[in-house]
């Protein structure tokens, strides 16, 4: 009863340009479309048809301190045509049981995302990205608010230094707080902001071996993974892993 649809071929075009402005500068852009097939079903009990879409980016890198550091500053936006979005529940008319069906909707998104990383010292290297996204429907209303308008992503390693061979750091990831409507029940459903933090160890035992301890979550803390389908999942408590490496 489904409706196959047969691609033999797709051409996707891309494009970059850079201009070295000065010695340790470059500014750059880039086009590109992109193409994905869907399986999941309209209202007609056929499948979706591919979701289309054209990205377009314009940024800036520098080298900083010598060329410790790299700095990107970068804005985006994107289109994004017959993109799969739940639209209900109906009933098969075959089997009588009940089935969730989805519409093709467009979007646009826009944003800005700046990075950091480099050598702070000798021996310690950090990164740190924070990105800001927004998305709006055909409407010009904002929309797919389950996706976190705001991200901060930042690490951080040390090498001891001397002759101990071990290596030491964390990180840490935020997202602001995110929702969901639920227009069938009249609700709606919320993720607070989070963060999570992350520990690790390594060390160097011999030339060929190494063991690594890494303790996730390190907070303990309660989230949702996401609320893409309109239901969440906790995601993993505090958690750590030994590893034991042999290379040769």
């Amino acid at each position: 009863r489904q409706r196959q649809m047969c691609i033999r071929d797709r051409t996707l075009p891309y494009a970059g340009l850079l201009y070295r402005f000065a010695d340790n500068y470059t500014v750059y852009t880039s086009y590109t479309e992109t193409f994905m097939p869907q399986r999941d079903l309209g209202e007609d009990f056929t499948r979706l048809a591919p979701s289309e879409g054209r990205n377009v980016e314009l940024g800036v890198k520098g080298e900083l301190f010598d060329g410790r550091m790299l700095a990107t500053a970068a804005v985006f936006r994107a289109k994004h045509d017959n993109t799969s979005e739940a639209a209900g529940n109906t009933t098969d008319p075959v089997s009588g049981g009940v089935v969730r069906v989805y519409r093709g909707v467009d979007f646009a998104s826009e944003g800005v995302e700046l990075e950091v990383s480099g050598y702070l010292a000798e021996g310690l290297r950090g990164n740190i990205n924070f990105t800001v996204l927004q998305i709006e429907d055909d409407n010009g209303d904002s929309a797919r608010h389950y996706v976190p308008k705001r991200t901060l992503n930042a690490s951080l390693s040390y090498q001891l230094p001397g002759v101990l061979p071990l290596r030491v750091g964390g990180g840490l990831s935020w997202q602001d707080d995110t929702y969901i409507e639920l227009p069938t029940f009249g609700s709606r459903i919320e993720q607070d902001s989070y963060t999570l933090v992350n520990l690790f160890a390594q060390y160097a035992i011999t030339e060929n071996l190494s063991a690594s301890l890494n303790i996730a979550n390190v907070t303990d803390e309660k989230y949702i993974t996401s609320l893409y389908w309109e239901q969440g999942f906790y995601g993993a408590p505090r958690h750590g892993q030994l590893t034991v490496s042999w290379a040769y």
